[in-house]
């Protein structure tokens, strides 16, 4: 199956932070969510784009079979889930009855995109695996991992999402801090402990410094990428996409090693958060 260049998917559409930024690059768009209010909202906030016909808006939800579903709306939306474990993060709030699809049968009904985003709360992996090794997009990215409620998760359900890229027949990936929308490297270490506040002092002193004699680095990452690309990026949002992710390239193996690593970095901290470890991988074939 031939891909669209211009065609772009958002699985997991939420509040629309990455749609707008795929529009506004000059996609057509497929956004998917199978929270029936998210829908609603988009129709409202993109009816010039729908009319366009630029914007395809699916309340369905994406997993293994095609049937009507149970899907889990939690109290903090973005943990919305058809996994009732991952909706308890946020609290529960209800249930309702959607229609669930697989990613290939999207692919085949709306075309083989550009690049497809992945951000559904623990079916990222079963969205994967509906998808065929003969109808992929060039660039893709999807949670690094999934911890359900009050649990924690083995090396195993870490790597999963990446070994399945790698199944499918990706190659090359790119590990991005879903905070700040930074990259990461394989031997750097990212994730640090807040100085104590004596010590914090004496590092906003040096900030200070630095910056009146011209030798600071811009103020985050988010900022970097506003001066860089000329958009403001949300927290929250996915960010960019295919080459405009800064950093390397890895292979499989480094992207494995540099995963267990940063994972290892932030538990370590003494505010991890057992859900906490937020990164997507990018993978390109």
């Amino acid at each position: 199956m031939n891909v669209t260049k211009n065609l772009v998917y958002d699985i997991g559409l939420h509040d629309g932070k990455d749609t707008d930024y795929y529009l506004h690059k000059g996609y057509n768009v497929v956004a998917v969510d199978a929270n029936p209010v998210m829908i609603r909202r988009a129709e409202k906030k993109y009816a010039t784009a729908i009319r366009e016909g630029r914007l395809v808006l699916l309340n369905v939800a994406i997993s293994d079979v095609e049937a009507e579903v149970s899907f889990t709306i939690s109290e903090e939306d973005q943990f919305s889930s058809l996994d009732e474990g991952a909706a308890k993060r946020g609290g529960i709030s209800k249930k309702v009855t959607v229609h669930s699809k697989k990613l290939s049968t999207l692919f085949a009904e709306h075309g083989v995109p550009h690049y497809c985003k992945i951000d559904i709360e623990g079916h990222d992996s079963i969205a994967l695996q509906t998808l065929a090794q003969d109808s992929l997009p060039p660039y893709i990215s999807v949670e690094a991992e999934m911890v359900p409620y009050n649990s924690s998760i083995q090396e195993p359900d870490t790597l999963l999402n990446l070994q399945l890229l790698k199944q499918l027949g990706y190659r090359q990936f790119k590990l991005v801090d879903q905070d700040t929308l930074s990259p990461l490297a394989p031997d750097e270490q990212f994730y640090f402990n807040t100085p104590a506040p004596s010590t914090a002092i004496v590092v906003r002193g040096v900030r200070f410094l630095k910056r009146k004699l011209g030798f600071s680095k811009l103020p985050s990452y988010l900022q970097h990428l506003k001066d860089r690309t000329g958009y403001t990026f949300l927290r929250d949002s996915s960010g960019p996409f295919g080459e405009e992710v800064e950093g390397e390239w890895y292979d499989y193996e480094t992207a494995k090693r540099m995963i267990l690593k940063q994972r290892k970095d932030y538990h370590a901290l003494d505010r991890a958060v057992y859900y906490g470890f937020w990164c997507d991988w990018h993978a390109k074939l």
